[in-house]
């Protein structure tokens, strides 16, 4: 069972940014990659073991929201409720 909540901190690199210093579009898709990988060690399972065993979890679908830009030097962080 998924904790109620959690969260997960992602620091941006500074090869995630674009010309004006700002990250990548495509690179928030990344962020939510590690966010659900964050996620399954908060559980206590295993991603790797899991995929050797033959269970892949598959993202089916995905949307971004933007807000605000994230810059290099800021963190942000990916809540899931």
């Amino acid at each position: 069972m998924l904790p109620l909540r959690w969260q997960t901190e992602i620091s941006v690199r500074s090869y995630e940014l674009d010309f004006y210093g700002v990250v990548n579009n495509a690179v928030y898709l990344h962020y939510l990659e590690e966010a659900r990988l964050d996620l399954l060690r908060q559980l206590g399972i295993d991603f790797f073991k899991m995929a050797a065993e033959g269970t892949v979890p598959v993202v089916a679908r995905a949307a971004v929201e933007y807000k605000i830009p994230v810059r290099g030097g800021e963190a942000l962080m990916v809540n899931g409720a």
